[in-house]
């Protein structure tokens, strides 16, 4: 099958296998997963034997089963399944590519971890070993391996350290305690490799992006207004600033009282848009019910998606999804957006509010930016006018300006959601909150 792979890709595997510790953090879409079935398979027919441990999140381990069946179709693939005493019996089976899930591993790896030693360990999305101290990492760091490669659009999400947990996985030891910024850019030499679509397949259609600043309706402002004047009264802590926040985000999408909505208005103007292109339109959102309060009021045929459907359930809405013939909208929970869906025949993507992590809005919306597209993706991002939702995109920017910096410029890094950010977006400092203080609890 490697006759079928770009150039770039062949690079890819290339790398891989001259690396025993490999970050691949390809942009979305370019076929990371791909590269790595292709080496894994290389490695297999070159050394006789190979015995490879792929954990992933538990949406996508039946689509590396999937893969693995064309990319490396004489190697045998099977998924770990069963309770803790059974999955126990498939780390020592004589399979070439078995696939796990994260919690599998934490389950299995952290206390009495299985004695077997893998040829290679791949990290499937690897931002999830992003915790230093979280029991997945600790879990993962136990396991036996020869090779450990690691694969994520995002290396970095949201805070400074999260790139480095990454390497300390790869290569325990080589950074200080402390790492400043050349430290880490020089233990990624050899050990990270990052393309951009943009600059290795010219062919494919841009992202045509469009932030659309939306005012609320009258009813909407209202209700808004009235929570923003009690904010003071939330100033506690942490977690009730972020429920305020929560709550007045909400309310920017839709208010339940009168059931109003500015966005609702302009989005169905796109959907209109859509109808008259015989176009798709996925609809990203955090709120499950902003998704179930949307549905019925959409004059095209819909589906919804979110992370607590079965796996099953989900593959049916795409799959009606990508055969429709007709114009048809998928509402999508950004959560279950971020991994496991390829949905290259979306013509225009909305997000409808904004999530605190720029890099999982990224995500979402290059599901659809996948090889195949013959027209440009239509992006547009809601941004309800005078609103948190401005705050919150200034933090936003500043987030994914320092990913830039870090991931493209060189390698990696980003800022998590500081004190005195929540502090700007609640504009606290403007008002009298008495005896309150912002504490972290």
């Amino acid at each position: 099958m490697l006759d079928q792979l770009r150039s770039y890709q062949y690079l890819g595997v290339a790398f891989l296998l001259d690396s025993p510790a490999a970050l691949l953090a390809d942009e979305m879409g370019m076929g990371k997963t791909v590269q790595v079935l292709s080496a894994l398979d290389r490695m297999r027919r070159a050394s006789g034997g190979l015995k490879a441990l792929v954990i992933s999140p538990a949406s996508v381990k039946s689509n590396w089963f999937r893969e693995a069946r064309r990319w490396a179709m004489g190697a045998t693939v099977r998924v770990v399944q069963g309770n803790g005493s059974d999955r126990r019996v498939w780390y020592d089976l004589p399979v070439h590519i078995l696939v796990a899930s994260y919690d599998q591993v934490r389950l299995d790896f952290l206390l009495q971890p299985p004695t077997t030693q893998f040829d290679v360990v791949i990290l499937d999305e690897a931002q999830r070993v992003k915790d230093p101290s979280s029991d997945t990492t600790l879990a993962v760091a136990r396991i036996r391996r020869r090779f450990t490669w690691a694969l994520t659009a995002t290396p970095l999400e949201n805070r400074a350290n999260d790139l480095e947990t990454i390497i300390r996985l790869l290569r325990p030891g080589s950074l200080p305690e402390k790492p400043t910024l050349p430290e880490i850019h020089e233990v990624l030499q050899g050990l990270f490799l990052r393309r951009k679509k943009i600059d290795v397949l010219p062919e494919l259609p841009p992202i045509i992006d469009e932030d659309l600043r939306i005012d609320l309706l009258p009813q909407q402002r209202a209700v808004y207004e009235d929570v923003w004047r009690g904010r003071g009264t939330y100033a506690d802590s942490v977690t009730h600033v972020l429920a305020l926040i929560t709550k007045l985000k909400q309310i920017c999408n839709f208010d339940p009282e009168s059931n109003t909505s500015g966005k609702l208005d302009a989005l169905l103007d796109i959907v209109n848009a859509v109808r008259d292109e015989s176009g798709k339109l996925l609809v990203f959102s955090q709120f499950v019910k902003t998704l179930q309060w949307l549905e019925p009021r959409l004059p095209i045929p819909t589906g919804i998606i979110h992370g607590e459907m079965p796996l099953d359930a989900r593959q049916a809405v795409l799959d009606r999804f990508d055969n429709s013939e007709q114009p048809m909208c998928c509402l999508v929970s950004l959560r279950a957006g971020g991994v496991g869906l390829n949905i290259p025949t979306a013509s225009h993507v909305v997000l409808y509010d904004r999530w605190w992590n720029p890099a999982l809005e990224d995500q979402a919306v290059h599901r659809a930016h996948r090889f195949g597209r013959q027209d440009p993706l239509m992006v547009f991002r809601f941004l309800a006018s005078d609103t948190v939702e401005e705050r919150i995109n200034e933090v936003l920017d500043a987030k994914r300006a320092l990913f830039e910096h870090y991931v493209d410029d060189a390698p990696s890094r980003a800022a998590s959601l500081s004190l005195d950010e929540l502090r700007s977006i609640l504009d606290l400092d403007a008002i009298d909150i008495g005896e309150h203080s912002l504490e972290v609890k």
